[in-house]
């Protein structure tokens, strides 16, 4: 049984999702954000204790919302998240940084849907890198590479890939850098050479 379609079921609170005019046009598109409203995925803070990054959903499909969600997000060696902060009722069957999130009730369609916060904690001025990947056993095991994903908020069994914001290599699958906090900017939001769409015809 998929640990995604588990979850769905466990918890019992109504929650609400975050709608913003955010950059990336795509459907189905997941990244990292320094805002809420999936506009900005680059900051300079310097070294100022506790930072916050938006998981952000942007564009989903499915106009019914999402009622589960999962991922992995790396993040540079050494560097502490001291808070991991889901938008609803969740459960996780994972530990972070790998997450297959079930939610008590659908978040409801937004342009853009917050599906957490992570906390980071910045006590040095050295650059950090977060990167959203697959997570370790995905919901959906397509060839040729493995991506996160989504269940619809009025189906847990019609789940969708998600693609990422910044891109990736279509010839490896591997994800560029979601966001960078005090460094190099990360790939502009929406504006790989790759385009979603294209790379949604490898599963097809």
């Amino acid at each position: 049984m998929r640990k995604l379609l588990v979850l769905l079921g466990l918890a019992s609170l109504v929650v609400a999702g975050t709608a913003f005019a955010q950059t990336d046009q795509d459907p189905d598109m997941i990244g990292i954000y320094v805002d809420a409203g999936a506009v900005e995925n680059h900051a300079e803070p310097g070294a100022f204790g506790p930072y916050p990054v938006y998981l952000c959903m942007t564009n989903a499909s499915a106009a019914s919302g999402v009622s589960g969600w999962e991922c992995s997000v790396e993040v540079t060696a050494g560097v502490f998240v001291l808070a991991w902060t889901y938008n609803g009722t969740a459960v996780n069957a994972l530990s972070p940084p790998d997450f297959a999130v079930g939610l008590a009730e659908p978040l409801p369609w937004e342009p853009v849907i917050v599906l957490m916060t992570a906390t980071v904690g910045l006590f040095t001025p050295d650059t950090v890198e977060l990167t959203v990947k697959p997570q370790p056993i995905p919901s959906i095991p397509d060839t040729p590479f493995p991506l996160p994903a989504y269940a619809a908020g009025d189906d847990p069994g019609d789940l969708r890939s998600l693609g990422y914001s910044t891109g990736w290599d279509p010839a490896t699958g591997e994800p560029n850098v979601s966001c960078v906090l005090n460094g190099v900017p990360p790939f502009p939001i929406g504006n790989d050479e790759e385009t979603w769409g294209g790379v949604k015809n490898l599963y097809r």
